[in-house]
């Protein structure tokens, strides 16, 4: 995670270094969803969007961010879950074109998102999502996570309340 900034930081350090001990880890991303109201946009527009950062890569040295605007209609947890599912395609295709399992884990702050993730993860069912809002979000992540799980790979969510005080959410 490079230089440590914060004891916050260290701590969720910790607890990666700690699952890495259980099973070696390929990628760690941290989530981030964003909302900037019209009033505050220079544009008067309603800004929505969501980001990824993984850390800097040791090929290049070059920080590995990405993440994209969506429509000006959504909120916050709509972003937060479409970095999850912008995750979880990069590591499944990643995984896919090295013909290798990835292990990954996701750093998220949003504790509903993360608490409906975890609910629909556990049925591993897609009838579970019967009803809920963000059905077609939840539904792209599972199938995702299946096919990382297919080829032996693995994801771990770990939710830290507020990535404020976390180094790599910056980039997020």
């Amino acid at each position: 995670l490079g230089t440590m900034h914060t004891e916050r930081t260290r701590q969720v350090a910790q607890i990666i270094n700690e699952l890495n001990e259980e099973q070696h880890v390929d990628v760690v991303a941290f989530t981030d969803g964003a909302l900037k109201p019209a009033e505050d946009a220079a544009d008067g527009t309603r800004k929505v969007a969501c980001g990824v950062y993984e850390g800097v890569c040791a090929a290049n040295l070059q920080h590995v961010a990405y993440g994209h605007a969506l429509p000006p209609e959504c909120e916050v947890p709509e972003a937060e879950l479409e970095a999850v599912r912008l995750v979880l395609e990069r590591a499944d295709k990643k995984a896919r074109s090295e013909h290798q399992p990835g292990h990954g884990v996701i750093v998220i702050d949003s504790e509903s998102c993360f608490g409906e993730m975890e609910h629909v993860w556990a049925a591993e069912n897609l009838g579970e999502l019967e009803g809920m809002g963000r059905a077609l979000m939840h539904e792209l992540i599972l199938e995702r996570r299946r096919r990382i799980e297919e080829h032996g790979g693995s994801v771990r969510l770990v939710w830290v309340p507020s990535h404020v005080g976390i180094y790599p959410n910056a980039y997020a």
